[in-house]
């Protein structure tokens, strides 16, 4: 298999729940030749997404336009404030 069907089986579901949900997806196992791939997947269903990895933790997170990157970064820090990590 593939790394974008592999991103399709194992990833994408996760990723339109979290999305639709909430407006971002965060990944913190996806290998950086694999983002790319989940990153297509959503805009081939229709989503207009950013993706950036960001720290503490260096997640990955896939977001709408509903968020800034500044935004995203502020949340990353209070994920990382709140984890036991």
């Amino acid at each position: 298999m593939n790394l974008k069907e592999n991103a399709r089986e194992h990833l994408l579901d996760a990723a339109i729940n979290d999305i639709e949900e909430n407006g971002i997806y965060w990944n913190g196992s996806i290998s950086r030749s694999q983002r790319g791939h989940l990153l297509t997947l959503l805009e081939e269903h229709g989503y207009e997404i950013s993706m950036n990895e960001v720290p503490s933790h260096w997640e990955h997170a896939f977001y709408t336009s509903a968020y800034s990157y500044d935004d995203v970064l502020e949340l990353a820090q209070k994920r990382a404030e709140e984890s036991d990590w």
